[in-house]
């Protein structure tokens, strides 16, 4: 009987010591900044693994967030704006800088395979084994999500063990940094902390508060008199597609076509209190509203000048 323990004892030993897996990197996290991680660390010729802990990469890239912010499109380079350039080419662009999130994540998944990328899904951290300060190795366990990512389940059972020379952080929240001991703060430091004398909230900071009194009312000081919200409004007339845009789970309704950029954009131009619409929105009302033009109008997005007009009054009898 004894005999039988024993190798029961050395057949577990020895399975457990084949899970291990030994890399140069070990990502944690598989984000946009993640993959991006993972794809630089492969061309360097150097051995990566990347954990995601649900199903989907990319991150907020991939789980909706399409509508990039820039300023300057020429200081973005390297592997980000080549993703914008392969995400362009699912709209005919040379680069698309808005996009739907399933054409995201197809890009990260075309830099896994190209790189040949060892990706494992649907294991989250469990523990860190550290050697002084250094992170050694972590351990994984078997967590499934759902479409979403979110988790559906505890964990069902244990994971890989990852050794590497190097350990990056690749989450929004940091999970792999705060269980190897980093240390981290929840909401604000102290101001004195790092020696920022204008950081944090205060009864006074000039440079990170409004303090100028701003009187809202048509009539200063008169609550009667009502709000001049400075408003102007844009109208056009045209074809829109309507309906519901998105895929299972995160739906969403709107309205998509030249005619609703156009209308957001003569919204944008008009000034406070002025109603700004197209030639064909004029000519329809006509005879119910006195228009005036404005001359011709440099919008965003449109490549020639378009003809803009000013309601003048709020309607009249027709004739």
């Amino acid at each position: 009987m004894f005999k039988k323990i024993g190798l029961l004892f050395v057949l577990t030993f020895a399975a457990h010591a084949l899970a291990a897996e030994k890399v140069d990197v070990c990502i944690y996290g598989g984000t946009a900044g993640g993959v991006a991680a993972a794809v630089t660390v492969s061309k360097e010729g150097k051995s990566v693994i990347l954990i995601e802990p649900g199903r989907h990469l990319g991150g907020m890239s991939s789980g909706g967030l399409g509508q990039t912010d820039f300023g300057n499109k020429q200081v973005i380079g390297g592997l980000s704006r080549q993703f914008y350039k392969r995400v362009g080419k699912f709209y005919g662009q040379e680069e698309g800088w808005q996009f739907q999130p399933h054409h995201a994540e197809a890009v990260f998944e075309e830099w896994v395979k190209e790189n040949k990328l060892r990706v494992v899904r649907e294991q989250r951290l469990k523990s860190v084994r550290k050697e002084g300060k250094r992170i050694a190795a972590i351990v994984l366990e078997k967590a499934p999500t759902d479409e979403t990512n979110a988790q559906v389940a505890n964990a069902i059972g244990e994971g890989l063990e990852i050794e590497a020379k190097v350990f990056i952080d690749a989450t929004y929240e940091g999970d792999l940094m705060a269980r190897a001991g980093v240390s981290y703060m929840v909401g604000r430091e102290s101001s004195a902390q790092y020696g920022e004398p204008l950081n944090g909230i205060r009864a006074r900071t000039p440079l990170h508060q409004f303090l100028t009194k701003v009187d809202p009312y048509v009539t200063p000081g008169d609550p009667g008199s009502g709000f001049d919200l400075g408003l102007g409004v844009g109208i056009a007339q045209g074809y829109a597609t309507l309906g519901a845009i998105g895929f299972e789970g995160r739906w969403d309704y709107a309205a998509i076509g030249n005619v609703t950029n156009l209308s957001a954009r003569l919204c944008a131009e008009a000034k406070a209190g002025q109603i700004l619409a197209d030639r064909k929105t004029m000519a329809v009302l006509d005879g119910v509203f006195d228009f005036e033009p404005v001359g011709e109008l440099t919008l965003k997005g449109f490549s020639h000048p378009v003809p803009g007009f000013a309601l003048k009054n709020r309607g009249r009898t027709p004739t």
